[in-house]
């Protein structure tokens, strides 16, 4: 819980990354690091605990480029900011001079509102948790209409309806062979900043060089390295210990 919520900070700092890509990250991040993982997407309770502990705290982080940079850090920030613009309340360095005591009230309020979530969740908890009884078949239906309504909402579409039965084709026939479905999630969610950012270090760095030059995206570069090469350290261990 509390390495998760660290890494959901760091990523609703990130302008544009949003809840989705945190609670993603968090739950690969808990299934590579912890023991005895055959049962994460089963109903383990660990990855639950990971990637909402992420989405909770992704809110913070996020206030923070809102109201540094007037930049907001997921849609709902964007929401926010244009609320305080109508307040007459501009965003930026100065917030923390002219109106620091809305900062203060902003922080206090986001305090509380976590401590009263937790109130309202522990009461209902046990409540709550008689929806997992109902069988999976009968919820099935209501998601694929919420689904397809959301998808023609967003444009008035028709081709948004087709893109959705398209990715749930695709999402169905990955589940089948044993593909990840969160790692199409993330690339598609990430692709256009990674590619942006990308090119953006190309021309200033003059040339790829520059993810290398610098100390902090040399650190961030090995931690991909690490990350991506973690399951294959940890098989090549367990193989050793079944040779054993």
């Amino acid at each position: 819980m509390l390495r998760c919520s660290a890494l959901g900070t760091v990523i609703g700092a990130i302008p544009g990354v949003g809840g989705t890509v945190a609670g993603f990250i968090s739950y690969m991040h808990a299934k590579q690091t912890c023991r005895n993982n055959e049962n994460f997407g089963k109903g383990d309770v660990r990855g639950v605990i990971a990637s909402e502990a992420a989405n909770d705290a992704k809110e913070g982080g996020a206030l923070l480029p809102t109201l540094a940079f007037g930049i907001p850090g997921s849609s709902g920030m964007a929401v926010f900011l244009g609320a305080l613009t109508l307040h007459g309340i501009d965003t930026g360095q100065d917030i923390f001079i002219t109106n620091i005591d809305v900062v203060y009230m902003l922080l206090l309020s986001m305090l509380g509102c976590h401590i009263v979530a937790a109130c309202i969740g522990l009461t209902l908890a046990d409540k709550i948790a008689l929806l997992t009884r109902i069988r999976p078949v009968l919820f099935a239906p209501i998601l694929f209409l919420v689904c397809l309504i959301g998808s023609f909402a967003l444009r008035n579409s028709m081709g948004d309806v087709m893109v959705t039965f398209i990715f749930g084709i695709l999402g169905y026939e990955m589940r089948k062979f044993g593909f990840s479905r969160i790692a199409l999630i993330l690339g598609l969610l990430l692709g256009n900043m990674a590619e942006i950012a990308f090119r953006q270090t190309l021309s200033t760095q003059a040339g790829a060089m520059g993810f290398f030059t610098r100390p902090i995206s040399l650190i961030l570069f090995l931690l991909i390295i690490g990350s991506v090469m973690m399951p294959f350290i940890k098989s090549w261990q367990r193989r050793k210990r079944r040779e054993k």
